[in-house]
């Protein structure tokens, strides 16, 4: 689904000229955030006076360092102009998923639902999810810059955006554990090589 995402003030100093994603995707489980939805006890979920997000049970979902970074310069930084930003999640909990999307905040006034354009979130292939992607932002494949930690999407949507070889595809980059810091600086070295 096609969201516009809040304004924000000029962030961190631009990095050295190269070829910027038009689309950074990220998945969310594990990679945005912990824990994955399915370990959770659902609904209501709830925000304290400290800006903690916690489930029915008041189990904490929490952001990986990384990620919250990555969306702060995505959604901040002149370099990153006109790049466009979209969750894309196999949950079966895709109504847990909004929720915290719309409760948690990656800095002041930016929540992670107001840092994305385009949310995919339901269970199937990750092909199907970029396929709607790309029908939804009209941007090519070889534009698109993907972050998941699950081995197995990340070899799927790879030899599934190259097809027969004749083209980049999507840049993928495996981030067990959780997205780091570095993780999204390996994602802009490999995507602007």
């Amino acid at each position: 689904a096609r969201r516009g995402r809040a304004e924000a003030p000029a962030g961190p100093a631009p990095r050295p000229p190269g070829r910027r994603p038009e689309l950074v995707v990220f998945d969310l489980d594990d990679t945005v955030w912990w824990p994955e939805m399915y370990m959770l006890s659902g609904a209501p979920f709830s925000k304290d006076k400290a800006g903690r997000v916690t489930d029915r049970a008041g189990e904490e979902v929490t952001v990986y360092p990384g990620a919250a970074e990555a969306l702060r310069q995505l959604a901040h930084a002149e370099e990153f102009r006109g790049t466009r930003v979209a969750y894309a999640s196999r949950t079966g909990q895709g109504q847990w998923a909004e929720q915290c999307l719309r409760l948690i905040h990656v800095g002041p006034g930016l929540s992670l639902w107001d840092a994305a354009d385009f949310v995919e979130i339901y269970p199937g292939s990750k092909t199907q999810h970029f396929q709607r992607l790309r029908e939804a932002s009209g941007v090519a494949l070889e534009d698109m810059l993907f972050f998941d930690n699950e081995r197995w999407n990340i070899t799927e949507v790879g030899k599934w955006s190259r097809g027969d070889g004749a083209g980049r595809g999507v840049t993928c980059v495996y981030t067990p554990g959780g997205m780091s810091l570095s993780h999204w600086e390996q994602g802009l070295r490999e995507h602007g090589a």
